[in-house]
């Protein structure tokens, strides 16, 4: 039962990655517009209690999504068009969030010539184990 438990707990968890702006442009005569890249961990806390003793097996953590590392994997496209500026703490805050930002960089034609596209993603990833224990 406590297996089945845990693995409900994970099931209803979510990461999601979000942009804003949604799209990254080269600037011209510059750095392009910066953009926000941030992953929010949306995880439920629910007692598990022991249909023997009626008492709680995991103690329940009030803010479930909090202090999870966040395991940022970014498309090697991003690098070829700008930088990606990490944060010194690689784990979720209180909220559950952890950001990135990623700068474009100077376009090399400064907005002459035709206009190319290139799609780059940004992944994110927490241990199934931690959601868990938190």
């Amino acid at each position: 039962m406590i297996i089945a438990h845990l693995m409900s707990v994970v099931a209803s968890a979510s990461l999601t990655v979000t942009t804003t702006p949604g799209q990254a442009h080269e600037g011209h005569g510059g750095s392009g517009n910066p953009v926000n890249i941030d992953a929010t961990v949306r995880a439920v806390a629910s007692t598990f209690v022991s249909p023997f003793s009626n008492r709680p097996l995991i103690p329940l953590n009030p803010v479930p999504g909090a202090g999870l590392p966040i395991a940022w994997l970014p498309d090697p496209a991003l690098g070829r068009h700008g930088t990606l500026t990490m944060p010194s703490g690689t784990t979720t805050d209180p909220l559950g969030r952890n950001s990135i930002v990623y700068t474009p960089r100077t376009e090399e034609a400064n907005g002459e010539g035709y206009l190319t596209r290139e799609i780059g993603t940004v992944q994110a990833s927490v241990p199934g184990s931690l959601l868990i224990t938190q």
